[in-house]
């Protein structure tokens, strides 16, 4: 191991390790904090904090009891969800107090997910693609504690095979999601359309190599 890391293991030799155990799978960061998520393909979920030198362990969390296929940060940094194809589940943490604050319960098997609101939304929203069918749907993440399955807001249905990235620019105000057969679609978070306001350089998808 490099030097400089000098709070990470780095003897040839140790008995306490606060690596995760299996291949990690997602890496995201919050720069409001200075925390460092991992995530990876058994289901553990890991604090890190940026210090002077390297990162700092703060906290695990065994999110799933299997592999967490998408890890989605909040544009305001203070929410960060998971969710898991094998359990049906999402679960939204805390970031600022590095706690679980929901388990929700999905009808349906997610794969990748996205926060889709601006920093200065009330109302966290995730997008969530469906992994059997050619769905993205809205779900709102902060719901009641009473609720135990998802709220679903809307579901976005212009691709035709099922979506394998979504991605959400607050300067814009626009979502870009791609499938599996390699189209692009490009939709407001609020009309699920494409937008006709002066956003975009072209009016329809045809006019470029997106589709």
């Amino acid at each position: 191991m490099k030097r400089g890391l000098a709070c990470l293991p780095s003897a040839p030799m140790y008995e306490r390790s606060y690596m995760h155990k299996d291949a990690v799978s997602h890496v995201s960061v919050s720069h409001r904090f200075e925390f460092i998520f991992t995530a990876s393909t058994d289901g553990f979920l890991k604090f890190w904090k940026k210090a002077a030198v390297g990162i700092e362990f703060v906290k695990t969390f065994r999110a799933h009891l299997t592999k967490i296929s998408g890890v989605a940060l909040s544009k305001n940094e203070q929410r960060l969800a998971t969710v898991c194809p094998m359990e049906q589940t999402m679960k939204l943490f805390d970031v600022s107090n590095f706690d679980v604050i929901h388990i929700i319960k999905l009808d349906f098997t997610p794969s990748v997910c996205e926060f889709i609101n601006k920093t200065t939304s009330l109302s966290p929203l995730l997008a969530i693609a469906d992994a059997a069918l050619p769905k993205i749907w809205i779900v709102n993440s902060e719901q009641s504690q009473n609720e135990k399955k998802s709220v679903v807001v809307s579901e976005m249905t212009y691709h035709e095979t099922p979506v394998r990235l979504i991605r959400f620019n607050q300067v814009y105000n626009l979502v870009v999601s791609t499938d599996q057969s390699g189209v692009i679609e490009v939709w407001d978070p609020d009309t699920l359309e494409l937008p006709d306001d002066g956003r975009l350089a072209f009016e329809v998808l045809s006019d470029t190599d997106y589709c």
